[in-house]
């Protein structure tokens, strides 16, 4: 995450990362300097509070700039 916003050249983007062994989900950010990670990992099993999640993500994503390197 460090990596693609130095590679990106701008500590104004916002980095997410999301991390999953199939059953546990886990969404992490990075953004102006400051990583923050979920408390509660979400469950494949709990599939509205996932999808609502990485749909936050996606649209948080889309409101970046066009112009990022992607890893």
């Amino acid at each position: 995450m460090i990596a693609a916003q130095r590679l990106n050249r701008e500590n104004t983007i916002i980095v997410f990362s999301i991390i999953s062994n199939g059953v546990t989900w886990e969404f992490s950010k990075l953004g102006f300097d400051k990583f923050t990670t979920n408390i509660t990992p979400c469950i494949i099993y709990e599939l509205d509070k996932l999808f609502a999640v990485v749909n936050f993500v996606f649209k948080q994503c889309e409101i970046q700039p066009d112009n990022l390197i992607v890893m």
